[in-house]
């Protein structure tokens, strides 16, 4: 029972602590299918051209394809004395527990941000910036209505698919939530629409504008001095439906090795834990990769 209530505890919190991956179509990764996971890619059907009385119409040949990533296994485990478990208060284990198991959300958030978001999409780049290193410290270069329509307008252009909820996702710093709340004409805090009983919100969500629910996380990547005259760049991923692809987190679990077995006078115990995991870019056109300055960003 205590083990049964370790594990829940782990994937509670495991849950409640990701930011990326609930944004992703699982991938198929079937037990003892090898390492590859796959998701099946279909091309859209171009309009079809009227028909002719007692024809049937030609076919359309149906464009496939097979996209795949590589499964990786990921992993840390904590270490503590005997004398530290015999001397903690009641209820520490469950806060260790707490601790392994947001690990285990940000290395899996990180690795879908370093491996999908940060270099993929379409870029956008604030004010009249050409490139990352000519984003200057400079309220003209941050994030605000206009860039957030541009970027919605860039995957409207390539026809991107909305969530099931009729919005765009976004991904946000808190430095850059700042300055999109300095919009009190078009920002409107989660607040405000979730207490009208709205059904989906997402883990982390802010607010919305222009089609966007953005998401305030300190995963988006914060560049520091990578702009121009030192200027911090800041990353916000406005995503849609069918960017990102991941697999279930195959045998994910929590290890607890108490004590450890090489601790010859048991002084020893570990609290770990697993997973096997991929991910990838699925439609380079599914997101807006938007860098821009911040005020906090000099």
């Amino acid at each position: 029972m205590l083990k049964q209530f370790w594990n829940e505890t782990f994937l509670k919190e495991y849950r409640d602590n990701l930011v990326f991956e609930q944004f992703a179509m699982k991938g198929a990764a079937d037990k003892n299918s090898g390492t590859l996971v796959h998701w099946l890619s279909l091309a859209d059907l171009s309009a079809a051209a009227a028909l002719s009385e007692g024809y049937d119409p030609t076919a359309y040949a149906l464009s496939a394809g097979d996209q795949t990533a590589t499964l990786t296994q990921y992993g840390a485990t904590v270490l503590m004395s005997d004398l530290v478990k015999d001397t903690w208060i009641k209820g520490a284990m469950t806060n260790v527990i707490q601790r392994i198991s947001r690990n285990a959300a940000k290395t899996i958030d990180t690795v879908i941000r370093d491996a999908v978001f940060t270099a993929g999409g379409m870029v956008q780049y604030a004010g009249t910036a050409v490139a990352r290193n000519s984003i200057p410290f400079d309220s003209t270069f941050y994030v605000d209505v206009p860039e957030v329509r541009e970027a919605v307008n860039s995957l409207e252009k390539a026809n991107a698919t909305r969530f099931t909820d009729g919005y765009f996702a976004g991904v946000i710093h808190p430095d850059v939530k700042y300055d999109l709340q300095g919009d009190t004409t078009y920002w409107l805090a989660a607040h405000q629409y979730t207490d009208k009983g709205v059904e989906k919100v997402y883990k982390g969500e802010a607010g919305e504008m222009y089609g966007v629910k953005f998401i305030m996380t300190t995963d988006a990547l914060q560049m520091v001095n990578s702009g121009s005259a030192n200027a911090d760049v800041y990353q916000s991923y406005i995503v849609a439906d069918g960017f990102l692809g991941t697999s279930d987190l195959q045998g994910l679990q929590i290890i607890v090795k108490d004590p450890l077995p090489s601790s010859t006078l048991n002084l020893t115990s570990t609290v770990g834990w697993k997973a096997t995991f991929a991910t990838r870019a699925l439609k380079a056109s599914g997101m807006v990769r938007l860098e821009s300055s911040s005020t906090f960003g000099a």
